[in-house]
């Protein structure tokens, strides 16, 4: 039984074919098999929380494991020195998997890496992060039987071998899951969910990390035949990024860095199937970080894509109302200087749109405030507070104007640019005006 493939979507096979192993390990005797030593007779290391800091080659490690009962707020570590073949947080067979979580700091784990794993009951609130060391398949929380809802995985560092998935159900809804990237090596899929039932709001970030050309990125994993998708999201905060495809996404979102220059791709995608690349119903939105150095007519490709790329239109609509951050500053002549929460400080020095570098959790209150203001300006804060409720925060608005000019509460253009302030805002909000065959641009007017 070869459970796992190069190709392989599921990243539980191997550790489900261990315990299949181990359970029928006394029936092997009557059959008269014969298997090796090392699967029969594999060791559970279970403790809470479980530290694996030497070598346990052949073992798998748990911070909780039931037959019956749920697996609840299990922890393990995978620490420098340490080897295993599988690290689960929380794992039961009967019950619940939740609030369970893995990290990896160094070492190896040869399998699978799971935040919380159920057979017969839900996956909810497991975690996995990973900031170095190396591993083979990563999934936030994995149901069999039920949903995988509110998992996440957080990759800043080390090596995925394998696939990657923040919530997987193989019979049930997926929701609300996320992975969330910014470093690490990876060469296989990388995706927010899968399931066959419902599933949606789903999301895979990625501001950072080195990939190889045959990753596949997913808001969904589009092999698991969802019944319904929606909501679905990948957020690309890097450019340059070349990769396999891209698929299963209902909303891609390009958060253009400062670094891009005229001509430049955010995704180079090689895939040469004769699929292609299929966003025909996928909401599309670009954002360009405050400081751009994008001038009026540059043109950033935002795919590149070796095979077909099908889109809804020749002219898709710019959509952002659903990224993260991407409030706007208009009419400031000057340097600027905002804050949340009382810190994440941010400078600014352009109009547009801006993004603060830490994120704020669903259920987070956040409060944008001006910590310095520009030379002979005042800038004030449109929308400044408020809690983050199950979605991106999108309506801040940083108006500034020149000392003694009554504020207005809307954009008001900057003295000596004319029409350019319109065309300013245009650039950095990255409107969409020109798409080709196989290569989608967007044009600053």
């Amino acid at each position: 039984m070869n459970c796992i493939t190069p190709t392989s979507r599921i990243t539980h096979c191997n550790k489900s074919y261990s315990r299949q192993i181990r359970r029928l390990a006394g029936a092997v005797v009557w059959l008269g098999l014969a298997f090796s030593p090392t699967a029969v007779l594999a060791a559970d290391i279970i403790a809470n929380p479980n530290n694996i800091n030497t070598d346990h080659s052949g073992d798998n490690a748990y911070g909780v494991k039931e037959t019956v009962n749920d697996a609840e707020n299990g922890v393990v570590k995978i620490q420098t020195g340490g080897i295993i073949d599988s690290a689960t947080g929380g794992y039961s067979d009967s019950g619940n998997a939740k609030s369970n979580q893995v990290t990896v700091s160094g070492g190896t784990v040869n399998w699978n890496v799971e935040g919380g794993y159920s057979d017969s009951g839900y996956a909810n609130n497991n975690q996995v992060s990973i900031s170095a060391g190396k591993v083979n398949y990563v999934i936030g929380g994995y149901s069999d039987s039920s949903y995988a809802d509110n998992n996440q995985v957080t990759i800043n560092g080390g090596t995925v071998n394998g696939n990657a998935y923040g919530g997987f159900s193989d019979s049930g809804n997926a929701n609300n899951n996320q992975v969330t990237i910014t470093g690490g090596t990876f060469t296989n899929i990388i995706a927010a969910a899968g399931g066959v039932g419902t599933v949606k709001d789903n999301t895979l970030t990625i501001s950072g990390g080195s990939f190889a050309n045959s990753v596949d990125l997913y808001g969904y994993d589009t092999g698991g035949t969802p019944a319904t998708a929606s909501g679905n999201s990948i957020h690309l905060k890097v450019a340059g990024l070349t990769i396999n495809n891209i698929a299963g996404v209902n909303n891609l979102y390009f958060y253009l860095p400062n670094n891009v220059q005229n001509g430049d791709s955010v995704a180079i995608l090689q895939d040469t199937a004769a699929a292609g690349t299929d966003l025909s119903s996928t909401v599309v939105g670009v954002c360009a970080a405050a400081g751009s150095a994008l001038a009026v007519g540059d043109e950033i490709t935002l795919i590149d894509a070796a095979g077909t790329l099908q889109t809804s239109s020749d002219t898709p609509a710019n959509d952002t109302g659903g990224m993260t951050g991407c409030g706007t500053v208009s009419g400031l002549n000057g340097t600027l200087v905002l804050q949340n929460n009382g810190g994440d400080n941010l400078t600014l020095m352009t109009n547009g749109a801006f993004t603060f570098a830490t994120p704020v959790a669903n259920g987070g209150s956040y409060a944008v405030s001006v910590l310095a203001q520009p030379a002979g300006q005042n800038c004030s804060v449109n929308n400044a507070g408020g809690t983050v409720n199950g979605g991106p925060v999108t309506n801040i608005a940083v108006t500034c104007q020149t000392t003694g000019v009554p504020q207005q509460g809307t954009a008001q253009p900057v003295p000596g640019l004319g029409g350019k302030t319109l065309a300013l805002l245009m650039l950095i909000l990255a409107a969409i005006t020109a798409w080709f065959i196989h290569r989608r641009s967007a044009t600053v007017l």
